[in-house]
């Protein structure tokens, strides 16, 4: 998203903050385009799936936000509004992942904080 576009960024964080998964069918095509900001074309995606990605599903507020986990296919019978499933088990690991880096990252910042203090 850029500042360029910021009704199309507004857009999508709405998408994000329902919690819901998004799917969008070569009939909505160009409203897709325009919100993720890709250029439409013979090139663009006709399908688009995505789910959001939260650190924390259950908190409450725009900093449990990550971002959205976006699938897109250039033939519309390659994803399906069914594949969310599939979709959602791939942004849990995706969160999950990231937590556990934002949990590295305290780890190596705490331990340099401790030697610090030691020496």
């Amino acid at each position: 998203m850029t500042s360029r576009n910021n009704s199309a960024g507004k857009y999508v964080l709405e998408l994000i903050e329902s919690g819901k998964p998004v799917f969008f069918g070569n009939d909505r095509r160009a409203e897709a385009c325009k919100a993720f900001g890709i250029s439409e074309g013979a090139d663009s995606p006709q399908v688009f799936l995505g789910l959001p990605v939260f650190s924390d599903r259950k908190a409450e507020g725009p900093e449990r936000i990550r971002g959205m986990l976006l699938i897109t296919a250039s033939h519309g019978d390659v994803v399906r509004e069914s594949d969310n499933s599939i979709v959602q088990a791939y942004a849990w690991f995706l969160s999950a992942a990231i937590a556990l880096e934002d949990l590295a990252k305290l780890a190596r910042s705490n331990a340099h904080l401790t030697q610090t203090s030691v020496a």
